[in-house]
């Protein structure tokens, strides 16, 4: 007879345990969005990155950029307007804001997506050559702490135009198929640095040959005649 009036006390009991679990969980998850907005998470991972070469760190900061939702997920997405005073306009172009992403960090064509969200104006990808070749060997990057700097000797490294070109077509074709207003994915003007390989007989065919890749989908291009990173 017991038993028979312990059933719903040990139901209630389940509900409430439920209930609070369901509490915690959403407040972990709260704070763990407030936490990434306010920038901590960054802060707190940046001691490990700094454990890792400069390179390794460099690459991490690729494979988040090359996925915009974990863009957002660790709060460096930038979603608000630009002031209207930072709108620009150079060579027909339409930059949102000045403030762009220089040649040499998304060498491949990886982030585009993701480095928009984060409110650059621009995306300069590069320097690409028609073919792809190593760089210099490891170690190519060198940190300098006290300058907060690097130093860059990575020597032209690159996956070559059959790897970068269909990521910048890729990307152009969701710009030109998204309507206005542009989403942040695909709001910043794009740049495509061209460079020459390092065993290439003829310079000029090789950059002919960036051109011809990037042409139609870059909104710019660069030609890159020297390389101080190259041995």
């Amino acid at each position: 007879p017991h038993a028979a009036h312990d059933r719903p006390l040990a139901s209630g009991g389940m509900a409430a345990r439920r209930l609070v679990a369901a509490g915690a969980g959403a407040g972990a998850l709260y704070a763990a969005y407030r936490f990434t907005r306010e920038g901590q998470l960054y802060l707190a991972a940046k001691p490990l990155l700094d454990l890792t070469d400069a390179e390794t760190a460099h690459r991490a900061g690729i494979a988040v950029g090359s996925r915009p939702w974990l863009v957002r997920a660790l709060g460096f997405a930038d979603e608000g307007e630009d002031h209207p005073s930072l709108r620009t306009r150079v060579w027909d172009l339409d930059f949102r804001n000045p403030v762009g992403i220089a040649a040499g960090y998304d060498k491949h064509a990886e982030s585009i997506a993701g480095l928009s969200v984060m409110g650059f104006g621009f995306v300069e990808i590069g320097s690409v050559t028609p073919e792809p070749q190593p760089g210099n060997p490891r170690p190519r990057v060198f940190r300098l702490k006290e300058d907060g700097a690097v130093i860059n000797r990575y020597g032209f490294n690159s996956e070559g135009l059959a790897a970068a070109a269909p990521r910048v077509a890729a990307w152009r074709a969701l710009r030109d198929a998204a309507p206005a207003p542009k989403p942040r994915e695909v709001a910043c003007v794009l740049g495509a640095n061209l460079g020459k390989n390092k065993t290439s007989v003829s310079a000029e065919a090789d950059y002919a040959e960036g051109v011809a890749a990037f042409g139609e989908d870059a909104d710019y291009l660069v030609v890159n005649v020297s390389s101080r990173s190259e041995e």
